[in-house]
């Protein structure tokens, strides 16, 4: 494997996390969105 190859692959994968990371992000805000709007309605 080459330098060029390898750094392709850590810039790669770098993408995919960060992808990732932001989607889960978004993901938990929703429900804790979605958890704020219904705990009125628990009470």
């Amino acid at each position: 494997m080459s330098l060029g190859q390898l750094i392709k692959g850590i810039c790669e994968g770098l993408e995919d996390y960060m992808i990732t990371t932001e989607y889960l992000q978004k993901t938990i805000l929703m429900k804790y969105i979605a958890a704020l709007h219904h705990l009125p309605l628990m009470w």
